[in-house]
């Protein structure tokens, strides 16, 4: 019983995540989410007790889906570099999947208003741990300086995979189209801007 309420819950939150990346917040209606999902509305609030708390809930949802396709395109490497090349790339691929609704969830003023801001700090903090987890590892391995500044480094990287991403979201454009090689960003920040000796 649990399996299906939780089955139920993410068709809600994937069927929310389309009509506010079509609409906004505001203008998106939960009868719009209810018929994308293929239930009635009253269902919804079975498992929400608001729109704002189904908006925050479908944001955590993505985040944390986003984190375990990350976490499991990243294990099959032993390396620390490999792993971050092979987070640039399964970043740039499920940003490119998802493009056109995380423009308009994104970059919608209306959804970044005071009461809808808390989920994204989250989803900021969850991505930072996540990484600051692979950072972990390569100082484990070796790969990294020991007295590295975990949360910065973690800032760092997340900054340039959102920096290689923009043209993703923001102009549509495609590998294609001239994106920065994943390769080049983790190159770039495995060894910096100074002279290779």
């Amino acid at each position: 019983m649990e399996e299906l309420k939780d089955k139920r819950q993410r068709e809600i939150m994937t069927a929310a995540l389309r009509v506010f990346g079509e609409s906004g917040f505001f203008q998106g209606k939960m009868e719009d989410i209810a018929k994308e999902a293929g239930i009635g509305k009253a269902t919804i609030y079975e498992y929400f007790s608001s729109k704002t708390e189904l908006f925050q809930n479908m944001l955590l949802y993505h985040v944390e889906e986003y984190i375990a396709g990350a976490r499991q395109a990243i294990s099959i490497e032993t390396a620390f570099k490999h792993r971050l090349k092979k987070l640039a790339e399964y970043n740039i691929s499920y940003i490119s999947s998802h493009a056109t609704t995380l423009m308009q969830v994104f970059t919608r003023p209306e959804n970044m208003s005071k009461d809808l801001l808390p989920p994204f700090f989250k989803m900021r903090e969850m991505i930072c741990s996540f990484i600051g987890e692979l950072i972990h590892f390569g100082i484990q391995t070796g790969e990294l300086a020991s007295d590295i500044d975990i949360e910065v480094a973690s800032l760092v990287i997340m900054g340039a995979l959102n920096a290689t991403n923009s043209g993703i979201i923001l102009q549509d454009k495609t590998m294609d189209d001239g994106l920065v090689d994943s390769a080049k960003v983790v190159d770039m920040l495995m060894y910096g801007l100074v002279v290779k000796l």
